[in-house]
């Protein structure tokens, strides 16, 4: 399983997937995922019922491909808001975590992806935030006094793809 988030594509096992992330493009990439049902927050539904109509979340979903450590969230059916890799499943509770932990290769404009987001901007504690051209990479990482720096990638739990707004 290989990966590379580009600035403005996504290319999984040397398939491009176009900047809208569909999710068509994904499943023919990786295979047909679990899905699972899901329900946004209250305040995040009534903002975008308003700003797209009532039926907007009629299809609000997460696809899991449980065995590649790999999950995607599509609030319409058709597109992906969201793609993360797993890498530590351990304390994860939603009912989109994979079962198993993603082991392929990750890279960012094809920098191993440790080296890309150590370069990220530092945010909150437990997260850095590496900003692309069409898209925004956020790795989550245990608390702890760690500067992101002298950071190992058993410190990071996972990666999580969105566009950039």
């Amino acid at each position: 399983m290989e990966i590379d988030i580009r600035d403005d594509s996504l290319i999984v096992n040397g398939e491009t997937i176009a900047e809208a992330l569909e999710v068509e493009a994904l499943k023919r990439a990786l295979g047909e995922p679990r899905v699972q049902k899901t329900e946004p927050d209250k305040n995040y539904r009534a903002y975008m019922e308003g700003r797209r109509g009532k039926d907007y979340f009629d299809n609000c979903m997460a696809l899991v491909w449980d065995d590649l450590g790999i999950y995607s969230r599509s609030n319409d059916g058709k597109t992906l808001a969201a793609i993360g890799v797993v890498f530590d499943n351990s304390s994860k509770t939603a009912l989109h975590t994979p079962k198993a932990n993603y082991s392929g290769t990750l890279t960012i404009n094809g920098v191993e992806w440790l080296a890309a987001v150590k370069e990220g901007k530092d945010m909150f504690g437990n997260y850095c935030k590496v900003a692309l051209k069409s898209f925004v990479v956020f790795a989550e990482y245990t608390p702890g006094k760690k500067p992101l720096p002298e950071r190992a990638a058993n410190d990071f739990t996972l990666i999580e793809i969105n566009h950039a707004y």
